[in-house]
């Protein structure tokens, strides 16, 4: 039997074959940079909204604790001494700017507790002794890029001996410390507000209601933002923040386009954004 011819061409390992060239490789970089410049924003995007996903679960931990600590205190809220309406060494309280502090130093106001404990942070050490809330990182926004980071107030929560920053702006009116007393939509813990550094997310503000529901405020124009001091010890914070509150009271879901009017501020009508029917020193 005749065997059939094998027709398969024998490989010429003689021939070399073409490489990369320099043009190749410029392309093939050039590629990669565009990709990376298209991506790099929408991953940005992503990180940022899962941050802010984290602080709104943050806030909504706050709130039962809130929920709980009014419970076991005939709907009274934690209080703070910038709340009150009052002069101390020439000072005029409330200052809402200071709120986003739940420790203070003694020194600062005769009104303090003697353990210093201010705000929020009587949820951590409430004037009974009760603990309403164990994780101190939870005060700490994950967006936030100041000064007022765990990292850098974390002392002050082991030592308890010097005034300590959280990065949550805790609003208790003047007329009414009982839960029940205030409008629902009321704003009741924001993102900070203090100056521009302690606005978290730039573009929006997580927001804590009277009612104890989490919300997020549209700040896409940058009104609020630009309300706010860049200096939080400067004259002008504790009006900044009340014109803030003021915003954060409207609706959370449209872009804030008209800023609220307050009456002359030498007239306290700042306390016109919380709601205030009268003010008295």
């Amino acid at each position: 039997m005749a065997c059939r011819a094998n027709n398969q061409a024998a490989p010429k390992w003689g021939i070399a074959r073409a490489g990369f060239t320099m043009m190749d490789l410029m392309v093939s970089i050039a590629v990669i940079a565009i990709l990376i410049a298209i991506l790099l924003p929408a991953l940005s995007t992503a990180m940022e909204s899962a941050r802010r996903v984290k602080c709104q679960s943050q806030l909504r931990e706050i709130g039962f604790a809130i929920n709980d600590y009014v419970t076991d205190h005939i709907e009274q809220l934690p209080d703070s001494v910038h709340a009150r309406a009052t002069t101390y060494n020439g000072v005029r309280y409330p200052r809402f700017e200071q709120s986003i502090f739940v420790r203070m130093e003694k020194t600062s106001n005769a009104l303090v507790r003697t353990d210093g404990w201010d705000g929020l942070g009587l949820l951590f050490h409430a004037p009974d002794g009760a603990e309403y809330m164990d994780t101190p990182e939870i005060m700490y926004c994950p967006s936030h890029s100041g000064d007022h980071n765990f990292r850098t107030q974390s002392a002050g929560w082991i030592a308890q001996d010097a005034q300590v920053a959280g990065n949550y702006q805790y609003r208790l009116p003047i007329y009414a410390s009982r839960i029940h007393q205030l409008d629902q939509a009321l704003a009741l813990v924001s993102d900070g507000l203090r100056e521009q550094s302690d606005y978290n997310h730039r573009v929006g503000n997580n927001l804590l209601k009277a009612d104890l529901h989490v919300s997020w405020f549209n700040d896409a124009t940058g009104k609020v933002y630009g309300e706010l001091v860049t200096d939080g010890d400067s004259a002008d914070a504790r009006f900044a923040v009340a014109q803030a509150w003021g915003y954060l009271d409207l609706d959370p879901k449209r872009p804030v386009a008209n800023p609220p009017q307050p009456r002359d501020r030498d007239n306290e009508g700042i306390f016109a954004s919380i709601g205030s029917p009268t003010i008295r020193d």
